[in-house]
């Protein structure tokens, strides 16, 4: 059982961060193409309660490698950065995982694809995101605080507001401001 701390920002134009970190002697980014879909129970007992349960079926770029993670996180933690318990584990196929959650009533409730590039840098989990209907993203994943600001200091990011919302939330509060009924969201460029 671990601990997520992170701090996500908005980043249409990752140019300057791409610059530092090509510069740096982090090992070459990986790319990847993610589907995550939520799941929660009729009654919405994760989602009211601060808690998510994910299904994310990952493919790498260049190799074509799928691996499926399903992801329990639970309630945000006080604190500057989106802290929070995470527990992974992986499965044969995402039908599968989606079985299993169906058999404990767990349903989909949102389904979107998600490209990343992901870096390693300063003991860190750099990973830039690009989402359908939002736009870019950086996210910096640590082991500590300390770690995650003063990566978030090198990339040039400190005075960038921290968005405390998961991408989930985020992508729900846009289609419900904007009347869009579909919960299966899929980029259509990236």
């Amino acid at each position: 059982m671990g601990v997520e701390i992170e701090a996500k920002m908005k980043l249409d134009d990752p140019s300057a961060v791409l610059l530092i970190l090509s510069s740096s002697n982090a090992p070459p980014p990986v790319e990847h193409r993610e589907i995550n879909t939520f799941l929660d129970t009729p009654e919405r007992s994760l989602t009211s309660s601060d808690r998510g349960l994910r299904i994310r079926a990952d493919r790498l770029v260049a190799t074509g490698g799928d691996q499926v993670i399903i992801t329990y996180k639970g309630p945000r933690q006080p604190g500057p950065l989106k802290t929070r318990q995470e527990v992974e584990l992986h499965a044969d196929s995402d039908t599968d995982a989606a079985a299993l959650l169906a058999c404990l009533g767990y349903r989909p409730t949102l389904r979107f694809e998600k490209h990343r590039t992901a870096f390693a840098f300063m003991r860190c989990a750099i990973d830039i995101d690009r989402l359908p209907l939002l736009g870019g993203f950086i996210e910096i994943e640590g082991p500590d605080e300390p770690s995650v600001l003063a990566a978030r200091a090198a990339l040039g990011l400190s005075d960038v507001p921290l968005i405390a919302d998961s991408y989930a939330v985020l992508l729900i509060r846009h289609l419900q401001h904007n009347g869009i009924e579909s919960r299966d969201i899929r980029l259509s460029a990236v």
